[in-house]
């Protein structure tokens, strides 16, 4: 279980990395500080959220797999909602 989620969570990681890269290549000037100025905010909510939700199981061996679990469901949420967000740019480069 833990191998499959960690598998879904790179494929989650992975097309956010590619919406990030599109955004950076996009986005101009204040609009592009401001954004990644709330992803790096985003980022650190979703460690901790991951983290407050794991220690639900502490110390039992599903601790690690919430983790994880947590990781790829607030990362899959982010990658809908900036598709959402910036679909006009994103179509644009596809």
């Amino acid at each position: 279980m833990k191998a499959v989620a960690e598998s879904e969570r790179k494929i989650w990681e992975n097309k956010l990395q590619s919406i990030l890269e599109i955004l950076e290549q996009q986005l101009s000037g204040d609009e592009k500080t401001a954004f990644f100025t709330e992803q790096r905010s985003w980022v650190r909510d979703r460690e901790s959220t991951a983290v407050a939700n794991s220690k639900k199981q502490s110390g039992s061996m599903l601790e690690e797999l919430e983790y994880i679990r947590s990781l790829r469901d607030l990362t899959r949420e982010r990658v809908y909602a900036l598709a959402e967000q910036y679909e006009s740019i994103l179509d644009e480069t596809e």
